[in-house]
């Protein structure tokens, strides 16, 4: 026996929920008798659901005819559970066979006769009188019972059904997506050939959802509103804009969001509009709920198939993979316009073009230094944090709150010290103007650890060679190996690493690598495959700029080194959910009791 739980309704014996519970299917039941019946005004129907008579339980024995060969197909006798209403005579009552979904009307006097005449049909009708298996499988269900339970609904007044009806009739798109305002709208820079691509694929004869692929920062989103805003400027409709989140916290307003996302698709081909939907990916992480598989984005995959709905999203590679994993074909219903990935050098053109058009826009000065100064700082800490589109974003940031001022001006100096707020590093360790005492820094550690002299100058000196700017670029800041007995500051200098580089020594995350002793666990560094976020890889995301300390080394399972050799090695690492974490502004410390005397 699979020990699952079958439930379904009298109400509705076609429908059945498999692994779900009484409660949860009454709740269901009274979300869809709420809002197509009752909020509707179709009172009657929702009493005679609501309202159902009573049944007694009963075991049936049914005498199976055999078929056309005796020898294969004998008569043979089988057991039924049945549940029968009760009525007076001459009055029309009920009997319901829950492991076969048969009904039966019959008068009281010979409802049991009807029944039974009902599951014969049953087995007639489906080849279950020939086959022995789906016979026997019919009656698996080790125990069926009969519950009761109360629909809590809300009948409403002639003047609130009036509003209610009043409501559902106003257009659905405004209260699930805004219309792109062209005010809001970014500039794609260096983007002709993608967006002649979109619009090629957009609008004409033809016409396609389209789909926009690149790495992340690249341009995807500014190239969609760039379509945007021309569609607009040549008066041909602008597109709506809005989320996965947006969409289904609308749609559910009546409980089920499946009815209101069909309005939805009708009035978008109606209106003839393009929907934007942002990322994807996120529309298949919404929508399930307990007895619903069905995500947002698999709802969607008929009326895009058919060609009655618009899309413009926007995916990067990895999400695109993991889309082809989730729902296979899914991607295939778009026409996909691929960001291509520009050379350093056109990257930085591009940067400088969109910085200065903002900047215009919003009367401010931005100093070539101060673009030239974070183009550096990106390119040695963050190499693999989405470039252009990273540093537009940050400017636009500085720019938003200098506009207004007289005489704006972002230069060198306030590109530093944002870039410093935003990572927690100290100025002194990324302006070459401002001297770095080696004696300060020397003092610093001593403060904090004591009998260990050898070791904090191995520190002081890394710390000196990365303020010189002699570290290696695609690498973590510097990776330290600290060896010795229990008790002695291993743990201890990386805290102080941490508060010395980063202001504070929380900014520092812990893997305690006994507890990644065999293979299996390693993976859970790095996540499940469109499941759970990798430790690891999860913590560096959120935390770029930290201390990464591997405790007791020596205890990891040799799987975890090769990891550790492409951390080191390329600073960075890919998880199992496809996404990047960035170990260029991490100082990796290991430590290991093995040797230590």
């Amino acid at each position: 026996m699979s020990g699952e739980t079958v439930v379904t309704s009298l109400a509705f014996p076609e429908m059945a929920w498999l692994g779900s519970s009484a409660q949860a299917m009454a709740r269901r039941m009274t979300q869809a008798v709420q809002s197509h019946l009752i909020d509707k005004g179709r009172y009657l129907e929702a009493v005679q659901v609501s309202d159902p008579p009573a049944f007694e339980r009963h075991t049936l024995d049914v005498d199976l005819p055999g078929g056309s060969d005796a020898v294969l197909h004998p008569p043979r006798r089988s057991r039924h559970v049945a549940f029968l209403s009760s009525g007076p005579a001459n009055t029309p009552c009920i009997g319901y066979v829950p492991a076969l979904g048969v009904v039966a009307l019959a008068e009281a006097e010979r409802l049991r006769e009807a029944v039974i005449e009902a599951i014969v049909l049953e087995h007639r009708r489906t080849g279950r009188q020939t086959d022995v298996r789906r016979q026997v499988a019919a009656q698996w269900f080790e125990q069926i019972e009969l519950s009761q339970l109360p629909l809590d609904l809300v009948f409403h007044s002639a003047e609130a059904l009036r509003r209610l009806q009043d409501e559902r009739a106003k257009p659905l798109l405004p209260t699930v997506a805004d219309e792109m305002n062209t005010g809001a709208l970014r500039t794609a820079v260096g983007l002709a050939a993608p967006l002649t691509a979109l619009q090629r694929a957009a609008e004409g004869r033809f016409a396609r959802s389209v789909l926009v692929v690149g790495a992340e920062s690249s341009g995807k989103t500014a190239l969609i509103h760039q379509y945007a805003r021309e569609r607009r400027d040549r008066a041909a409709g602008s597109p709506w804009e809005t989320s996965a989140a947006r969409l289904i916290q609308g749609l559910t307003r009546d409980g089920s969001w499946q009815q209101a996302l069909t309005t939805l698709c009708r009035e978008l081909a109606t209106r003839e509009v393009m929907l934007y939907v942002g990322h994807l990916a996120e529309l298949f992480e919404v929508g399930q709920y307990q007895g619903n598989s069905v995500s947002l984005g698999d709802a969607l995959r008929e009326p895009l198939s058919r060609g009655q709905l618009m899309l413009l999203a926007e995916a990067t590679p990895a999400e695109l993979s993991q889309i082809d994993l989730r729902s296979p074909g899914f991607s295939a219903l778009f026409q996909p316009v691929r960001l291509p990935e520009l050379p350093e050098a056109e990257q930085e053109r591009t940067m400088l073009t969109a910085v200065a058009a903002l900047a215009a826009e919003h009367r401010v000065e931005v100093s070539p230094d101060a673009v030239a100064e974070l183009i550096a700082l990106q390119r040695r800490f963050s190499p693999y944090s989405g470039f252009p589109g990273k540093g537009i974003r940050f400017f636009e940031e500085l720019i938003l709150h200098a506009r207004g001022q007289p005489n704006a001006v972002i230069g060198r100096d306030d590109a530093l010290a944002a870039f410093c707020a935003e990572t927690g590093m100290p100025r002194r360790m990324l302006d070459a103007r401002l001297p770095l005492s080696l004696d300060e820094v020397d003092g610093f550690f001593r403060r904090r650890l004591f009998g260990q002299p050898e070791a904090l100058s191995v520190v002081t000196n890394l710390l000196v060679a990365t303020k010189a700017g002699l570290a290696r670029g695609g690498k973590p800041i510097a990776s330290m190996l600290l060896i010795g007995p229990t008790g002695v500051g291993k743990t201890e200098t990386a805290k102080a690493l941490a508060e010395f580089m980063f202001g504070d020594p929380r900014r520092m995350i812990r893997i305690d690598m006994s507890e990644y002793a065999d293979p299996a666990a390693v993976l859970r560094l790095l996540g499940d495959l469109g499941g759970d976020e990798g430790v690891l890889i999860g913590a560096v995301r959120r935390q770029p700029f930290s201390v990464v300390l591997f405790d007791e080394l020596e205890k990891a399972h040799p799987s975890f080194f090769d990891l550790l050799l492409q951390v080191l090695g390329e600073g960075r690492l890919t998880g199992g959910d496809g996404l990047t974490a960035n170990f260029c502004g991490s100082f990796v410390v290991m430590t290991s009791n093995l040797g230590a005397r």
